[in-house]
């Protein structure tokens, strides 16, 4: 009879350990996110500062470019050429941008990356639970995806 209730007392305390891991992943998670989401809002906020000075900075240098071209060439000349200087620098700024988006982690393969990595432990300990369902996982890029628009995630 002992023995009965010590192994009811092991399945009872496993149920709560399992109870408490669940719990402090999931709060390790929230603050894993809760980083990133503020990661990205600093970001943003810094874009839109750089954004604001840039415009009037650009203005100031541009009007300067075309006086400064003016005295070689004709005026629409120096314009014209100032323009196609601003739209190559714009294109790679543009690239720029879209490669550091893209290399933010979506919040679901974050979640899933966290449930695999303690099944995988649970697996070397416990001998193993099964895998992670697929509903959170992300679909593979497609070619669209790498031509500067933004990932899909499942449906």
């Amino acid at each position: 009879m002992s023995r009965i209730r010590d192994w009811k007392t092991l399945i009872q305390g496993l149920g709560e350990s399992f109870v408490d891991l669940a719990v402090a992943e999931v709060e390790t998670l929230g603050g894993d996110l809760a980083r990133s989401g503020r990661s990205l809002g600093t970001a943003l906020a810094l874009a839109v500062a750089a954004v604001g000075l840039a415009f009037w900075a650009l203005g100031v240098f541009t009007v300067t470019l075309i006086v400064a071209l003016n005295l070689l060439m004709p005026l629409w000349g120096a314009a014209l050429l100032v323009f196609s200087l601003l739209l190559v620098a714009f294109a790679i700024t543009g690239q720029l941008a879209m490669r550091r988006v893209r290399s933010l982690q979506p919040p679901a393969r974050m979640v899933r990356q966290r449930w695999q990595d303690h099944l995988d432990w649970w697996e070397t300990v416990r001998g193993g639970m099964g895998e992670l369902p697929d509903a959170i996982e992300p679909e593979p890029p497609t070619p669209d995806d790498r031509k500067g628009r933004f990932p899909r995630f499942g449906k």
